[in-house]
């Protein structure tokens, strides 16, 4: 049985919220791809978009609600992780953030509405991080992610639109608070 037939593979899935009749719609499968790793989620002038690490060649792919139906999965240029990758909307674009297969590094890529930035930005150096996490805050994008060089220590950059600031190191092994609106946690994914 190949994985794709598999139904104990893990795949893809969505439940929106309702905004005619409150509640959650009935969950449904994105894509008929195996997934290694959990899902991220957004929404930008009303289109939810989905996107996921391929198991059989860890490339990101991305699906967006049409209305009726999920969009064809396609896979976002150069973008190639080993963990969950994660989605937020910034400056009215999809900026997504993943951990590279080769050189551990943490990059980031935006979609603009016609294309996905190719080359992606490398937001860090070569290393041996988790996460990374995505927030958009008072006109800025924080990309945060975790070393996992023995000091566990959260780093994080931001980018104001024009430029991405050197990555800084936390104070603690916790994520940051985010000016007393929750925390910026890269374990977690999702948009403001």
């Amino acid at each position: 049985m190949t994985e794709k037939n598999d139904p104990t593979a893990q795949r893809a899935t969505s439940s929106r919220l309702n905004s005619t009749d409150p509640g959650w719609t009935v969950p449904s499968q994105v894509s008929n791809m195996v997934t290694a790793a959990g899902p991220g989620c957004a929404s930008i002038n009303g289109v939810d978009w989905v996107i996921w690490q391929g198991k059989a060649d860890n490339a990101i792919y991305y699906t967006c609600w049409t209305g009726s139906a999920w969009s064809e999965p396609a896979a976002i240029p150069s973008a190639f992780t080993s963990t969950d990758p994660a989605i937020t909307v910034y400056n009215n674009q999809i900026y997504v953030a993943w951990k590279t297969t080769t050189g551990g590094r943490i990059a980031l890529s935006s979609f603009n509405g016609e294309e996905w930035m190719d080359p992606p930005i490398s937001v860090s150096a070569s290393g041996l991080y988790t996460g990374p996490g995505l927030a958009s805050y008072d006109g800025k994008l924080y990309i945060a992610w975790n070393s996992e060089n023995g000091s566990n220590i959260i780093n994080y950059s931001w980018f104001d639109g024009f430029n991405l600031y050197a990555p800084r190191a936390t104070n603690s092994i916790y994520p940051p608070p985010c000016h007393g609106h929750g925390f910026l946690n890269p374990y977690s994914h999702g948009s403001k």
